[in-house]
């Protein structure tokens, strides 16, 4: 009689890695090399930065969502993508949101922000001067794909944002005026930006789905956060 194997339905454990990445200075801030869905780019850290922030110069998409971001000489209008695959010194994410910037900083192609880094726990070491990124040590989905912290982070930042802007599409017009919005966003930008994040959300649950992922990890915590000054 053949040997019966049972799989079992449960998250897959997984062993924390530390990656450890040279930088050189940028300022106050450090500069990395890294990644962005094959094409090397230099990259300023910047954990206050939500998006992985490209120069437009490096990557056209005319036709991608308008969105504000904040820049250091305020709000900037930029263009919203997402990067299939980031990496920095062998830490790799995928389904990264991006922004193309008309222009970055002096002397880098672009911002590494929270999008990437937050998959990771990011330490910096000044005098070696490294960053490490530690992969979180926690199970991951039935199909081994990603741990929970890159999922819960997806649907949160995509779902949040998907009821921020179908909230703001349905109030507009006449509840939608430009001149009240950062970087004075219209009713066609918002519902462009509703259906991009409706996009990314739809295509995050089908990739759930094949992999199984727990309902928990799906939940959707954050609260959108209002665009409209006022």
């Amino acid at each position: 009689m053949g040997a019966v194997i049972i799989a079992l339905c449960f998250p897959i454990p997984a062993a924390a890695q530390t990656y450890t990445i040279p930088y050189v200075e940028g300022g106050v801030r450090p500069v990395v090399t890294v990644s962005i869905d094959g094409a090397p780019a230099r990259m300023l850290v910047d954990t206050g930065s939500r998006f992985v922030a490209l120069s437009g110069a490096r990557a056209k998409a005319q036709d991608a969502p308008r969105y504000p971001v904040a820049a250091a000489t305020g709000l900037v209008m930029a263009r919203l993508v997402t990067f299939s695959r980031v990496e920095a010194g062998g830490a790799v994410s995928e389904m990264v949101e991006g922004a193309l910037l008309d222009a970055a900083p002096n002397g880098v192609d672009g911002l590494l922000g929270q999008s990437f880094l937050a998959d990771f726990i990011v330490t910096l070491d000044p005098a070696r001067r490294v960053m490490e990124l530690r992969a979180p040590d926690e199970e991951r989905d039935h199909a081994g794909l990603h741990p929970r912290r890159w999922w819960t982070a997806r649907f949160n930042r995509f779902g949040a944002a998907r009821e921020l802007f179908e909230a703001m599409a349905a109030a507009s017009p006449p509840g939608l005026s430009a001149a009240r919005t950062p970087g004075g966003l219209t009713p066609r930008d918002v519902a462009r930006l509703r259906d991009h994040y409706t996009a990314l959300t739809r295509e995050l649950a089908r990739i759930a789905d094949n992999a199984r992922v727990p309902p928990a990890w799906r939940e959707i915590r954050s609260q959108p956060q209002p665009l409209v000054v006022q």
